[in-house]
């Protein structure tokens, strides 16, 4: 097991890709986005960028398992004190022989030796075997999503704006407010949660400070406010056309019940110079969401489970 080096780029993109087939992003944008990721975990793997990430207590970081020659899997670690774990992959020819738990548990070990408070994931709720993976490491389900996607169309952008709904270029200010309304609403076993606001915070500017060439995974684009208070953020996982948006919207609070429609649609119009798809994942306990975003216009895709472990 050893961090990703530059001759690492193809074999790690394509791995992840072929994974991650089922995943609209990945299978529309094909390798470019993966890439994307792994020059930035090379990028800030030296200095000045990782002394910065070190400073600001963010890590990014690129592992693979490998056999000297071949990459035989790979994953990530973002976040500051929650970590996310993602693109856990292993080459399809070699699954059942124990690599990916080996790299579950790097994974677990090393974020525990950067001193991270929990640990979080995302999964298809349908791969079951990667569930049963997870659970017999210790990880809980804390949500379930669907994921929904749209392409920015003209039916969407000609809707007029509701003068309730604006974005604006993202505050510590608005980071603060919103921490502490997700702290006050989740459960007490999902309060690290809130940190990762202060994470893509952090994260998006020091990209700011480097450029788009160094997407430290979701970077916070716009807060979007509804009558003058915080509703969410629009967040970009990997910067540039080729690219998917998310929209960070809380989609339980009632300031935004009424106008979920129109902060979908200026999301949407938002980001439609600067990605390919838009993206939001509604916790299927949601009805309301579930109704907005089908009048909006997306389209929905699978079903997504949440995971977590304190560490």
């Amino acid at each position: 097991m050893r961090r990703i080096e530059r001759r690492d780029s193809d074999q790690v993109a394509a791995l992840v890709v072929e994974s991650f087939a089922d995943e609209i992003s990945l299978a529309q944008l094909g390798t470019s986005a993966v890439q994307n990721q792994v020059q930035s975990a090379l990028a800030t793997a030296r200095p000045p960028a990782s002394l910065l990430l070190r400073a600001a207590g963010l890590t990014f970081e690129f592992w693979v398992a490998t056999d000297g020659t071949r990459v035989l899997g790979c994953y990530a670690l973002h976040g500051r004190s929650l970590v996310t774990l993602a693109n856990l992959a292993v080459r399809p020819d070699l699954r059942g022989q124990g690599i990916g738990r080996a790299l579950l548990n790097h994974a677990l070990d090393r974020a525990h030796r950067l001193g991270r408070c929990s640990i979080h994931l995302e999964v298809l709720a349908d791969n079951e075997h990667a569930v049963r993976l997870y659970r017999s490491a210790g990880l809980q389900e804390y949500d379930c999503r669907r994921a929904y996607f749209v392409r920015p169309n003209t039916s969407i952008l000609q809707v007029p704006p509701n003068p309730r709904v604006r974005l604006l270029p993202v505050s510590r200010k608005h980071v603060r407010s919103w921490s502490s309304v997700l702290a006050a609403s989740t459960p007490p076993e999902a309060f690290h949660f809130a940190n990762s606001y202060r994470s893509m915070y952090v994260s998006s500017t020091l990209g700011r400070w480097f450029g788009e060439r160094l997407p430290l995974a979701p970077v916070l684009r716009r807060v979007i406010l509804v009558d003058g208070e915080v509703a969410g953020f629009i967040a970009m996982r990997v910067p540039g056309r080729q690219s998917v948006a998310d929209v960070q919207a809380p989609l339980y609070m009632p300031l935004a019940m009424p106008v979920l429609p129109d902060i979908m649609r200026a999301a949407t119009q938002e980001v439609s110079e600067r990605s390919t798809y838009c993206r939001l994942y509604v916790s299927e306990t949601r009805a309301e969401g579930h109704a907005a975003a089908v009048q909006v216009g997306y389209e929905a895709e699978r079903l997504w489970s949440y995971m977590y472990r304190n560490l």
